[in-house]
């Protein structure tokens, strides 16, 4: 294996782990807040629910967003 494809199979493996771990997070994360906020107000549940959602939307996007990075470098090889 030559060290350009080395390279290749590096920032394409830490590409796709990061895009994993930021969904966790984001999802986690709105999950949180989200029952942390709702529990605020009375509303636990609903608010959980809405966090996840809110969460999960925004995994998604940042998702697309270093999939759309790496095939924009794929493209450029």
């Amino acid at each position: 294996m030559s060290q350009k494809e080395k390279n290749d199979w590096a920032l394409s493996w830490g590409l796709l782990g990061a895009a994993g771990i930021q969904l966790a997070v984001s999802v986690v994360t709105g999950l949180f807040v989200g029952s942390w906020a709702g529990g605020k107000i009375g509303y636990q549940t609903a608010g959980a629910l809405c966090g996840l959602v809110l969460g999960a939307s925004g995994g998604f996007i940042n998702l697309l967003r270093l999939l759309k990075y790496r095939q924009k470098l794929m493209e450029e090889k």
